[in-house]
């Protein structure tokens, strides 16, 4: 998905009058990442670059996600469970299963095969997965990234 980073680097760092050196320290990025997300260079914005770089800022992470990204590409679809033969239907009463990869799927148009890399291999999430995700099984912006990320960034 297309994102915006560089311009809220670019941003950021001059209402703050930052210099690269001064996001790299406070992000734990390093400062040629840094430079290649601020000149736009980099196509796949990691989920734990945003959120490293958002919490640098001592930023808001809604106001984050409304200037990287086109708050239209967000909508969820509409889950529409596989139609059951009557076997299925009987079994249906049983299952408990909530926001399962194939709901998660069909939400956010995250292929399955892609949240199964996420889920079970060792696929790093980019940002707009993390944030479609997000939405799509209802938690509040912002948690799964610290849940993902909190500890590794107060270990910098």
């Amino acid at each position: 998905m297309e994102h915006s980073i560089d311009i809220y680097i670019k941003n950021k760092l001059k209402e703050l009058g930052w210099k690269d050196n001064q996001l790299a320290d406070k992000s734990g990025i390093s400062a040629s990442q840094i430079s290649k997300l601020k000149n736009g260079h980099v196509s796949k914005l990691s989920a734990q670059a945003f959120y490293s770089i958002v919490l640098a800022f001592n930023d808001n992470l809604e106001n984050a996600i409304k200037v990287i990204f086109d708050l239209s590409k967000f909508e969820l679809k509409e889950y529409k469970p596989k139609k059951r033969n009557e076997f299925g239907v009987l079994i249906q009463k049983f299952e408990t299963t909530q926001n399962s990869i194939e709901e998660v799927s069909q939400k956010t148009g995250i292929t399955g095969t892609r949240l199964n890399e996420l889920y079970y291999r060792n696929g790093a999430p980019e940002a707009y997965e993390v944030i479609f995700i997000e939405k799509a099984i209802g938690v509040s912006t912002g948690k799964l990234f610290e849940k993902l990320f909190k500890s590794t960034l107060d270990a910098n």
